[in-house]
């Protein structure tokens, strides 16, 4: 794999992170061990990973600690607590692989503090006071939950460091995209989507697969911002590859290059240019060597380079966009230059009257005809979307009930879903 320059503040920050990454690994396994770690809940917990976890070949290993759980809690032998214990640490080895971000461990355990009558502080639903209540006054109680605070906050502590450590990332490539979204998105934005990318490349790094943490960290900060970029700028929505091709090619199709062969050719000669100026710039003639023998990356194709054209022609232009400054040093925007056409008061209320009354007649009328469409349904697809959206219940009841799974009930209840659109006259 070929790495650019590094410094050697890089090169510690790369180290500090991939031994962060390795003890957050650890922390994982310990979290979920912490969980697993009270047979009477056993049952349960492996209940709520098979609804939110594909168990895969683990369902007879999973099983078979509910079953050293319930052998323990009866007998209370030492030789049963040593091998659940053992289980126990297996499965939590395997959960912490399938959970890296520890979403399903962090919901089991709001759980079973709910259940457990604890009360959950603000901000972190940890931090602060804790009680314990009647099923949680045992030593062993206050032993377990110790042990989970601790599994919980030694995770969410390694992962907030990874962060910490690799914020000059986030930095750095967003002020390359600053002066492509000026307009759209301000500078703390851009950023704020880049340390959500980044909280989530801590969460699903792993270092034992050999790439640095600044390489795969940098593809979530990029789909972040493109992505919250897309959202705020254009109706049509397209990949991150396509917005990316839009990228490199917005400065030459602003210019007016419409023809994908040269654009196509536009961007070989960028790279080649790119590539001559690292070789003069290279500090040793090692490393200008190992440029000259890397080939040059071949520019996206004709038809990319279409489709990303294609999006940037679809782009809406936001009435917030910044157009420079002002005389007097302001930011100036698209609506700063408008024509003031604001109706006066009268007129305001009068039209949101207006457009609250009609709004209110055809919402009548379309739950008129949605009433009408339920009741012609069959009598089991009728009782699932009065279960659905009249009681509230969740996939997961509904599919213990009727004997099948949550994905296959999804399915059946978007077909359902798509026949009552077609017969009210909605448009997905």
């Amino acid at each position: 794999m070929t790495r650019g320059k590094t410094t050697p503040r890089g090169e510690a920050i790369a180290v500090r992170t991939r031994v962060l990454a390795q003890s957050l690994g650890q922390a994982r396994v310990d979290y979920w061990a912490a969980l697993l770690a009270r047979p009477q809940l056993a049952a349960p917990i492996v209940h709520a990973v098979r609804l939110d976890v594909e168990t895969g070949g683990w369902e007879r290993r999973l099983g078979r600690l509910v079953a050293h759980a319930r052998t323990l809690v009866q007998t209370r032998r030492r030789g049963d607590e040593i091998r659940y214990h053992k289980a126990c640490r297996r499965a939590a080895e395997w959960l912490a692989q399938q959970d890296r971000g520890c979403d399903v461990a962090n919901g089991i355990t709001n759980a079973i503090a709910l259940w457990a009558g604890r009360r959950l502080p603000g901000e972190h639903r940890w931090a602060g006071h804790r009680l314990y209540p009647a099923r949680t006054q045992s030593q062993r109680g206050r032993k377990y939950w110790h042990a989970v605070d601790q599994g919980r906050h030694g995770r969410e502590r390694l992962r907030n460091e990874i962060v910490t450590v690799n914020e000059g990332l986030v930095i750095t490539l967003c002020n390359r995209w600053i002066p492509w979204a000026e307009g759209h998105l301000s500078r703390e934005d851009i950023q704020q989507a880049g340390r959500e990318g980044l909280f989530r490349a801590a969460d699903l790094f792993e270092p034992e697969r050999g790439f640095r943490f600044s390489t795969y960290a940098g593809q979530w900060i990029r789909h972040r911002v493109f992505r919250l970029h897309q959202e705020g700028r254009s109706d049509v929505k397209a990949p991150t590859g396509v917005q990316m091709v839009a990228l490199a090619i917005s400065d030459l199709a602003e210019r007016g290059e419409r023809d994908p062969a040269t654009l196509r050719a536009a961007l070989r000669r960028r790279a080649t240019e790119k590539r001559e100026a690292a070789i003069r710039l290279a500090r040793t003639p090692a490393a200008a060597a190992k440029l000259r023998a890397a080939r040059v990356k071949e520019p996206p194709t004709e038809d990319a380079i279409a489709s990303a054209l294609e999006y940037l022609a679809s782009r809406t232009i936001s009435m917030d966009a910044r157009l420079g400054r002002s005389e007097e040093g302001r930011p100036q925007t698209l609506a700063d230059l408008l024509p003031d056409a604001s109706p006066l008061a009268d007129e305001v209320i009068d039209l949101q009257r207006l457009e609250e009354r009609l709004a209110a007649v055809d919402q009548e009328r379309v739950t008129a005809r949605l009433l009408q469409a339920v009741a012609g349904l069959d009598p089991r697809d009728r009782d699932l979307v009065r279960a659905r959206y009249y009681r509230g219940r969740t996939l997961h009841s509904l599919a213990g009930e009727r004997g099948t799974s949550a994905r296959d009930l999804e399915r059946h209840e978007q077909t359902i879903l798509d026949r009552l659109r077609a017969d009210v006259g909605i448009t997905a």
